[in-house]
């Protein structure tokens, strides 16, 4: 949608700003493009390392440690989740638009 498309951006912008690594960065800008608001009102998403690093041309492992730092430095929070279904657990990425000056979906 135009808004998601419009808040990727904001997202994006706000992170080009932080003092991080080219390579974290980009993860963390991949994560932003992935990322809608919720009906809970967190901004949130949940593709794989595999297909972030994909997406990025950056190896798996500096995928991982570049997500790492982001939630060591409060840029995102993970949370592990499980598939109702018995299908494969993943990680949901909540994005702290409050480190990112972004008070909420109305700014």
């Amino acid at each position: 949608s135009l808004w998601r498309e419009q808040m990727g951006f904001k997202l994006n912008s706000l992170c080009e700003e932080t003092n991080l690594t080219k390579s974290t960065k980009t993860v963390f800008s991949k994560l932003c493009d992935h990322t809608s608001l919720k009906p809970n009102g967190l901004y949130q998403c949940f593709p794989s390392v595999k297909t972030v690093a994909r997406k990025t041309g950056l190896s798996t492992r500096t995928v991982e440690r570049a997500i790492k730092l982001l939630r060591e430095n409060s840029y995102i929070s993970i949370e592990k989740m499980r598939c109702k279904q018995g299908g494969y657990p993943y990680n949901l990425y909540t994005i702290n638009v409050e480190k990112l000056g972004l008070k909420d979906q109305t700014d």
